[in-house]
């Protein structure tokens, strides 16, 4: 506000100072006296801008220090501190020096995405380091449904199988059924429902779910349809402040989606192949046994099968290890599982997910000839 009074100001006694001399009027003399009362007014707000102006360069400078110069583009006085202990000095050049050999064989996969800033290369690494704490925080024990006295793994299966299907009628985003199933697992392991109420459960949170990742969630009338009207609407509202207060309104759940499109990219996939993986970290979804590894790790076992069936030319690298914090050896201990889950999928009671990717929309992944190559990762 100060600057635009100040420019106005300026331009206003440039213009009186830029006009001929003449004979002034009684007029001229007024508006003259006019001015000289302005002026200290004038005076008092060309230095409030001066001063502010100033501060704001101070802001700009102090925050152009906590950057690379070539990000900030913004020169920057350096604060004098005194001069580091020789050992100091040694120990930064030793770590500088060891963080440039771990990372000499590592392609940055993010260099082409600098100029978008949509896609936040500058603090993507961070997010993912993030979201890895944040695993574990979320994680669940994996035989919590033993402790339950009314429901049974059996019933989860089933009932996330369902959800499956609810998910791809609904034409939900693929994190709304994994959030869904990941809230679900939450609640029920600290919570003992009874088995007339699971359903009920399961739906309230695919609820939570949409309204959390879609742009238009669908309605609840439009569960109460789905469910065949076995609950009314206020069933599912009660429901959902059960559970939102249960999770203390925590939603932000790190998914294997999020960490298997970060290996994709580092593994320089093609969709068939990404395609491949999400089909076999959605497969993980129905079995209470997969609970026991991080999204993480089954993203990183997903594509390493995925890679090895569609891609077999092409191994586990430097890159991968670096982008998914796994080695390959890491990695094969989900992607056995996994595998184990692959072959026992057609006889499977739970066909839900088989069914999904063996459409043409997903390139029918779950009916690959290929796929009876996971039999040599087993071997291994």
């Amino acid at each position: 506000m100060a600057t635009h009074t100040t420019r106005l100001g300026l331009g206003e006694r440039d213009r009186n100072l830029a006009r001929p001399a003449m004979r002034r009027n009684p007029v001229d003399c007024k508006n003259s006296n006019r001015d000289n009362a302005l002026k200290p007014a004038l005076k008092q707000t060309t230095t409030n801008a001066l001063v502010t102006n100033k501060a704001y360069d101070l802001r700009v400078r102090k925050v152009a220090a906590l950057k690379p110069s070539s990000i900030a583009n913004v020169p920057y006085a350096k604060k004098e501190t005194a001069e580091p202990s020789k050992k100091k000095k040694t120990t930064d050049v030793v770590e500088d020096l060891t963080s440039k050999l771990q990372n000499i064989s590592v392609e940055d996969i993010d260099e082409d995405d600098k100029e978008n800033p949509l896609l936040c290369s500058e603090y993507i690494n961070d997010i993912y380091a993030y979201m890895k704490i944040m695993e574990i925080e979320y994680r669940v024990d994996a035989d919590y449904i033993k402790k339950k006295t009314d429901i049974t793994d059996r019933m989860r299966g089933i009932l996330v199988d369902w959800l499956i299907q609810v998910h791809l009628k609904f034409k939900l985003l693929q994190e709304t059924l994994y959030l869904t199933v990941a809230i679900l697992d939450r609640y029920l392991s600290v919570t003992d429902i009874k088995r007339d109420k699971l359903q009920l459960t399961g739906v309230t949170c695919m609820l939570i779910a949409s309204k959390f990742e879609e742009i238009y969630a669908p309605e609840v009338n439009d569960f109460v349809y789905i469910t065949d009207n076995a609950y009314t609407f206020q069933n599912i509202l009660d429901m959902e402040i059960n559970v939102l207060n249960t999770l203390e309104f925590d939603l932000n759940h790190p998914l294997p989606l999020h960490f298997l499109r970060r290996n994709s990219k580092a593994g320089n996939a093609d969709g068939k192949v990404h395609t491949l993986g999400k089909y076999l970290t959605e497969i993980c979804l129905t079995h209470m046994s997969m609970l026991k590894f991080k999204p993480s790790e089954l993203a990183a076992g997903a594509f390493l099968v995925a890679q090895h069936v569609l891609m077999p030319d092409k191994k586990w690298n430097s890159t991968l290890t670096h982008y998914t914090g796994y080695t390959r050896d890491m990695a094969l201990v989900p992607a056995k599982a996994i595998c184990e889950l692959v072959i026992r999928a057609e006889k499977s009671k739970h066909q839900a997910v088989r069914n999904k990717y063996s459409s043409s929309k997903f390139m029918s992944v779950s009916s690959l000839d290929e796929l009876e190559r996971v039999h040599d990762i087993l071997e291994e």
